[in-house]
């Protein structure tokens, strides 16, 4: 295993030597233990108790004890070219050490943005309420924890800062954290007042807010009702603030994590050429470092969605690169649901891989189920396998936590295909139209609009609609429809949309 580098300094993980300029530097067991250990945490806060028990797994020490070795290793660093210490004491939590310049070998970091979720303040004087503040917060770090599009500070590091007035930007810093949430509770006669609100770190601005009420005799309803309305809107919000922040930096200084973000951002788009780019984006992060799974999985959707929506691009050989990146991303996925369900939705409409798709998109909805991407996809996943009651319910929960979120009209679009294939097409009309508002260059939700209108004998919206159909996607025709859907399972499926588009009158040939 080859050396991590930071500074001019060289640590080896397999034998703990540290080495300067080639020059060996003398550590002892329990300083190198402790030097492993701030490394792995990337420049981020590393509690007390974490490195206890890291230095010293199983055994009950002192203090004291870490204190000695941190003040060892700081020996043996020495300090920085800007005369600092490398070893950072956050006060009454932990340490961290300053590595902004580390590089592990042969391979691009590609670090998850860091959140903090700092106790709720209890506004309501009543101490009987802390442990309903207290309680909000261990739901939200433990279900937060489920997302892997982000790192969740341990719940030790954050309740230090339990009871203190410390500016957003300090906190930040000391804990090397971009996203802070943070709440209050306050409580008006038998009714209970929770504010929830996300925080970047960098600046203090707030980048969203959300009041939650309450009765007292629903206590431990509102809590979870709190827990899942929350992480549902946390994750796509931090999402959004990555993309943005990596949009502010010029192209030349991009690294795989930056060109990830930027392709998640086009991959669901509908813009002609987006996927494309997307693909092209990806492909440049996965250059940079091929075993980064939240990537694999950007590229196992890019290519999913070509071919899906038979873009231009859309080849035998794209849907069967599709297929291995979704093998890949089964593969590497761990316990991370996105990962999972995107590999099982692009097994299934790739490869027709209906059981395998199927343990793996419900495997994920169990280990994330209030995440909306997983919900989102494990809907599109169960209805390309036939399963269109366990679709449906996917879809519907994931509209109901987060109608606003980034692939909603993907969901939105099924749920009316679902309508349709069900026969209640003004309820499909009205998920189409929705879906419609969110994206309305999607050529798959024009087809859900055609169609519903048709079987709803409005023969001339349809025909309107129609027409807007073969303006956004002028390659739509019948043999597309099918070639892009046949790897579903039932092929009735798709044949009951075509027929809503040959009622409303669109030709069937393939060139149009």
């Amino acid at each position: 295993m080859d050396p991590v580098m930071f500074g001019r300094f060289a640590f080896a993980r397999d034998n703990g030597t540290l080495t300067l300029e080639g020059k060996r530097i003398a550590l002892g067991g329990r300083s190198s233990g402790l030097l492993a250990a701030l490394l792995d945490a990337r420049g981020s806060v590393v509690s007390k108790s974490d490195l206890m028990e890291r230095v010293w797994p199983g055994a009950t020490v002192e203090e004291g004890n870490l204190t000695v070795q941190v003040a060892a290793l700081r020996k043996a660093l020495g300090q920085r070219a800007d005369h600092s210490e490398w070893i950072v004491t956050v006060a009454r939590i932990g340490y961290r050490l300053c590595i902004e310049d580390a590089v592990e070998p042969r391979e691009v970091s590609s670090p998850l943005p860091p959140l903090v979720v700092l106790p709720f303040h209890n506004l309501s004087g009543e101490h009987a309420q802390d442990y309903f503040a207290d309680g909000i917060v261990d739901d939200l770090i433990i279900a937060l924890s489920r997302f892997k599009t982000f790192a969740v500070i341990s719940r030790t590091s954050s309740f230090a800062y339990k009871g203190r007035a410390v500016d957003v930007r300090e906190i930040g810093r000391e804990l090397g954290v971009r996203y802070l949430l943070q709440g209050s509770i306050r409580r008006s006669g038998n009714r209970l007042r929770v504010t929830a609100q996300l925080v970047d770190a960098t600046t203090a601005g707030h980048l969203w807010a959300q009041n939650y009420d309450g009765a007292l005799e629903d206590v431990f309803d509102m809590q979870d009702r709190i827990t899942e309305s929350v992480v549902s809107i946390v994750e796509p919000m931090i999402k959004r603030a990555e993309i943005d922040r990596t949009r502010l930096k010029p192209p030349t200084s991009l690294d795989a994590y930056d060109l990830y973000l930027q392709a998640m951002a086009l991959v669901l788009k509908t813009e002609p050429g987006a996927t494309l780019r997307a693909i092209e984006l990806i492909e440049r992060s996965l250059a940079l470092d091929p075993n980064f799974p939240p990537a694999i999985a950007i590229a196992t959707m890019a290519y999913t969605s070509l071919y899906d929506r038979q873009m231009p691009g859309a080849t035998e050989e794209t849907r069967s690169k599709g297929l291995e990146y979704a093998r890949i991303a089964l593969a590497a996925a761990g316990n991370d649901a996105n990962v999972r369900v995107t590999g099982g939705i692009s097994v299934t409409m790739l490869g027709g891989e209906y059981e395998s798709g199927l343990a793996a998109i419900r495997q994920a909805a169990a280990e994330n189920p209030n995440s909306v991407q997983v919900l989102g996809y494990a809907g599109v996943g169960a209805l390309w396998a036939s399963k269109v009651e366990e679709a449906e319910g996917y879809l519907l929960r994931a509209v109901r936590l987060n109608p606003n979120d980034y692939v909603s009209h993907w969901t939105l679009t099924r749920l009316a295909h679902i309508r349709i294939l069900q026969g209640r097409f003004e309820e499909a009309l009205d998920w189409a139209s929705r879906a419609y508002a969110v994206s309305p260059s999607n050529a798959i939700t024009h087809s859900m609009l055609v169609a519903a209108n048709a079987f709803l004998g409005r023969l001339e919206e349809a025909a309107r609609w129609a027409e807007a159909l073969r303006k956004v996607s002028p390659e739509t025709n019948f043999a597309n429809i099918r070639r892009g859907h046949q790897m579903m399972r039932d092929q009735r499926q798709v044949e009951v949309v075509i027929e809503g588009l040959r009622l409303a009158g669109m030709p069937d040939d393939e060139t149009r």
